[in-house]
């Protein structure tokens, strides 16, 4: 694991959970320690924790093993609005590489990672040779794109396969649509818990060059925190989980 760095993006400004990365959550450890925790435990010694506000890594910071290296970006870096690949960019040109170190990315709001999904996503990108491997989870059946539908401008509504794949329908005709729930394709959402990539693969301009792997996570080891329900959720499997663990 010598070859590897995990990236921890801090920032401290939040709409739905007020300062949810650092916020304690149901073990008292915030979002941003069980991050790089998780990081440790898999093994990786390199992890940077990148933010706007050095104030807010240094309550927290203290590294159980591995070396934890804070990194304090511009704020523009650390907006919502801000790509995630820039934030990327900033660190790697801060902290030096060879072109073949594996980078991964650790978002702090999703809770539920284990060092097992770490290390998932480290064998899949070293064994199928790909540019990049990104964590998704499964939609719903019924959220499937087959059944959503979309509203125009004048209040008509139409299958949204039909009103935003327009152009789809000039390449290929768009099959109609499923009647059966056990028909319906799956689709799948990114979740955050894990990217990992190479180094150089950020010289094509994005995280997941041309050769992009999933890593599908299960359901229930998934729970984004992007409002308080969430938080409440997330709290409530963490708990689960140390009442199971032996």
């Amino acid at each position: 694991m010598d070859n590897m760095l995990a990236i921890v993006p801090a920032r401290t400004g939040s709409k739905g959970i007020p300062n949810k990365n650092f916020r304690s959550l149901a073990d008292g450890a915030s979002a941003v320690e069980r991050a790089c925790s998780c990081a440790v435990e898999a093994g990786i010694s390199d992890v940077v924790v990148t933010s706007d506000s050095l104030l807010a890594l240094r309550n927290w910071e203290r590294s159980p093993c591995g070396t934890i290296r804070l990194c304090v970006a511009l704020a523009p870096l650390h907006t919502d609005t801000c790509p995630m690949v820039d934030v990327v960019k900033d660190v790697l040109e801060r902290v030096p590489g060879p072109p073949e170190q594996i980078i991964v990315l650790l978002q702090p709001t999703q809770p539920l990672r284990t060092p097992a999904h770490i290390l998932r996503a480290i064998w899949l990108l070293e064994e199928s040779g790909a540019d990049s491997v990104v964590s998704v989870v499964e939609l719903p059946r019924s959220h499937s794109p087959d059944w959503a539908y979309a509203i125009r401008p004048n209040g008509q509504l139409e299958r949204w396969l039909e009103w935003y794949g327009w152009l789809d329908q000039w390449l290929a005709h768009v099959p109609p649509m499923p009647t059966r729930r056990q028909d319906l394709k799956p689709a799948y959402v990114r979740d955050g818990t894990v990217y990992a990539f190479w180094r150089e693969t950020l010289a094509s301009g994005s995280l997941y060059g041309q050769n992009c792997r999933a890593l599908v996570i299960p359901p229930e080891d998934t729970c984004p925190l992007d409002t308080m329900a969430d938080w409440a959720e997330a709290e409530r499997r963490l708990r689960e989980r140390e009442i199971h663990t032996p």
